[in-house]
């Protein structure tokens, strides 16, 4: 009896085992036939497997009919009934959605997500945008996005920030997840971006320091660069351009012969076996001679990404991504006057007297990394990151600073769509500096982020922990927290709301800069506060599709309250090193100085409002991209007390320094057979306040409040672009920047080129 029952066991174990078989695949873009990574797999219903680096998956299954479907966002689902293993061994091929609503995102989840579904308010900066229009250097390209400004160079998302001169940011900016920000000054170096190697820029609006940390505390900008593809490709484009005569011919300094501008940048990417490469580049040059008097730009960088798939471990990646740039030149402050010295500096062009300061700066980062993509949904990554910006002037401002950070991360998907993301961080900086002195940052952080979709609705929430240190000061640090839901109404209408927390510790620059800009003294303030806020917002995105458009409306209401907020005022000061000798020891804090310095408002609110369109689709022969947006803000301290009321230009407004209360931005481009037309449109109302002194002429005498009273209604800029497609290779465009002619500045005395032209050429092989 029981040789039969064993009988009768090993014939069924056999008949198992003969029905159990793995089913494996390969899952490519339909288009470009390129790898779809961690695409879910589903047998029956259930997941089973997720594909990796080669987009590649295997199954376990028992008997010979099933179905197979295959998901991931950004495409549309693909179902097939098996019924014969092998059909199955030809590549999957995926259309990817061409809804705009299905746009895929990263950096609010740390996990692929379809736009409409994310909980905050976001927007997408595409490759093709930034070429179209000619941008030499990222900041350029944001400042046509809705709700967000660029103020001398400094960041600011939905008026999170004013203008501090260039030291610290509310923005924190990621070049491939990880931070951008100098170790000294905190700023974001916006022209070492690797511009010519980028595959998409995602920018999140609100308190983002539940994932990201520091100076997340208004936003992220996310440049996140391409990876190679299996059919190699070259792409070279080069520009030349010339500025036009001023408005006024009287400001027109260089006479009958404008200023000239050239550039050139490239990229190429290929496989070669396991090894993915794709190396880059760009030079610009002004020749010495900007529309800026003693003003110029002269750069060139190198950059290559490189990874190697490990073929014996599949999901398992190494790699390194390398950016080196230097450049040289002259940074102007602010002009002679308002009137025949806009476009000339302060002090002229004598040495002994100019507010021009040289500069020769070396940047570097150095990115290495492993990561691994499971069969089953986990994730992990270990990044670092090496990024020394070395400042060398003539002004006694040369700075070295290291940056050294390394994020360990790991992420599961688990069924039912359960996403897990936990990660530890650490960063040491240095810094040596004469405008700084020389010191040393530690940081150390984790998080844990967690996302659930329960039928038509996802919720999110994350917690963060982070213990900063500058020398041997430790700021208290505290847990923050963010939550936030996605509910989709109808079919295309999706509803949000998002609320978290956010900090920023102060910046070794904002806390020990001491400098003198012609006769302004910068002061230095240890004491300085870090800057907490809670930002909240709701809002509605309205996918639609009719005929041969599709594009979605989004609306969104938005408040922030910020304690500690900081500002750079001018006022009399006690600092405690001699803000005229860099080398100096301590002085005796009796000694009063007038000047400049980092200071804490107690508390701030920002309420505003923002409504953006975005829309494809023919009409006739005629493609169209449309984009739109609006936004409104009304900035003010909750401590608006005398004292602070005599540091404003206009002390009968509560209305924060340095922010606009309306912006409109729009861009439409038309393509017909080989012709593309666009233009863009910005309309930027007046700041209603400065500080005070700018406008005093005993302190400050170049014309700034008179400036300001004959340009009360706001700037009106129009761009337009022209291109042909000569062959599939050659193309050949027309740029004509500030069409209107518009006299204009982003922040006190800092003007804006006048209108200027620009020749493309871009070859793509």
């Amino acid at each position: 009896m029981k040789f039969i029952l064993f009988l009768i066991a090993a014939l069924f174990s056999l008949n198992l085992y003969a029905q159990t078989t793995s089913l494996t695949g390969q899952v490519l873009d339909s288009v470009n036939k390129e790898p779809v990574i961690n695409a879910a797999c589903f047998i029956d219903g259930q997941l089973k497997a997720y594909t990796d680096y080669d987009g590649k998956f295997a199954i376990s299954i028992v008997g010979d009919k099933h179905t197979l479907k295959i998901a991931t966002v950004g495409y549309v689902d693909y179902t097939s009934v098996i019924t014969n293993l092998l059909q199955e061994a030809k590549p999957i091929l995926l259309k990817k959605s061409t809804l705009l609503l299905n746009t895929v995102v990263v950096s609010a989840s740390k996990f692929e997500k379809n736009l409409a579904e994310e909980t905050v308010s976001m927007e997408v900066i595409r490759p093709k945008f930034i070429q179209n229009n000619n941008f030499t250097q990222m900041d350029d390209a944001l400042n046509k996005i809705a709700g967000v400004d660029i103020v001398d160079g400094q960041a600011n998302i939905r008026g999170g920030g004013g203008w501090s001169y260039g030291a610290g940011s509310r923005v924190l900016v990621l070049v491939d997840d990880m931070p951008m920000l100098t170790a000294d000054a905190g700023d974001a170096k916006w022209d070492f971006l690797p511009i010519e190697n980028c595959e998409q820029v995602e920018v999140i609006k609100g308190a983002s320091s539940s994932l990201y940390g520091s100076s997340a505390l208004n936003g992220v900008i996310h440049f996140r660069t391409a990876f190679a593809t299996s059919k190699p490709k070259t792409k070279i484009t080069y520009y030349s351009g010339w500025g036009g005569n001023a408005a006024d011919s009287s400001s027109q300094w260089w006479g009958d012969f404008p200023p000239v501008f050239s550039g050139v940048n490239f990229f190429h990417v290929e496989k070669s076996g396991q090894l993915d490469w794709v190396i880059g580049g760009a030079g610009y040059t002004d020749f010495n001679r900007s529309y800026l008097q003693g003003d110029y730009t002269n750069r060139g960088r190198l950059n290559a990404n490189l990874r190697y798939r490990v073929k014996h471990v599949p999901g398992l990646a190494i790699g390194c991504n390398i950016n080196v740039q230097r450049s040289k030149g002259s940074l102007f402050f602010y002009w002679k006057n308002d009137t025949s010295g806009v476009f000339q500096p302060y002090g002229g062009l004598d040495s002994a007297t100019t507010t021009l300061s040289k500069t020769d700066t070396r940047r570097m980062n150095i990115d290495p990394y492993i990561s691994f993509v499971g069969n089953h949904g986990f994730r992990m990554s270990l990044r670092s990151r090496l990024f020394r910006s070395n400042n060398i002037n003539n002004t006694n401002q040369s700075s070295l600073a290291d940056l050294i950070y390394t994020e360990q991360q790991f992420q599961k998907q688990f069924p039912a769509h359960f996403n897990v993301t936990v990660g530890a961080v650490h960063s040491y900086s240095t810094v040596k500096s004469q405008l700084f002195n020389n010191h040393s940052g530690n940081n150390l952080a984790a998080y844990v982020q967690l996302e659930k979709k329960i039928g038509k609705l996802w919720l999110s929430g994350g917690w963060r922990y982070e213990f900063y240190r500058i020398d041997n000061q430790t700021d208290n640090s505290k847990p923050v927290w963010r939550t936030g839901m996605n509910y989709q109404l109808a079919k295309a209408t999706y509803l949000r709301a998002a609320w978290g927390m956010g900090y920023r510790f102060p910046s070794i620059g904002e806390k020990y800069i001491r400098t003198k800009v012609g006769a302004a003294n910068v002061l230095p303030n240890p004491k300085l506060l870090p800057e907490r806020g809670n930002s909240a917002e709701v809002g509605v995105k309205q996918g639609f599709k009719f005929g041969k458009w599709a594009g979605f409306v989004d609306a969104a209401y938005f408040t922030s309250v910020y304690n500690h907020m900081t500002e750079f005022q001018f006022n009399e000061y006690y600092p405690l090193y001699d803000p005229t000798n860099p080398g100096a020891t301590p002085i005796d804090s009796f000694i009063a100085y007038l000047g400049f310095s980092m200071v804490n408002i107690t508390r701030a609110q920002i309420n505003g409002a923002e409504l953006s369109v975005a829309s494809q689709g023919k009409i006739g022969p005629v493609e169209l991209s449309i984009y739109a947006g609006y936004t409104f803000l009304a900035p003010k301290e909750l401590s608006f007390d005398s004292a602070r009321k005599s540091t404003y230009s206009n002390d009968t407004i509560n209305f924060l320094k340095y922010r606009n209360k309306h912006t409109i931005k729009t861009d439409i481009e038309a393509q017909y057979k080989n012709w593309t037309l666009g233009t863009g449109f910005r309309f930027i109302s007046p700041m209603i306040n400065i500080d005070r002194i700018f406008e005093d002429e005993s302190a400050f005498p170049v014309g700034i409040a008179r400036f300001r009273k004959n340009h009360v209604k706001g700037t009106y800029l129009l761009d337009a672009r022209l291109f042909y497609q000569i062959n599939p290779t050659i193309r050949i465009g027309f740029l004509v920047k500030n069409i209107l002619n518009q006299l204009y500045t982003d922040r006190p005395a800092n003007p804006m080129p006048p209108r200027n032209y620009t020749l493309q050429v871009v070859f793509d092989i």
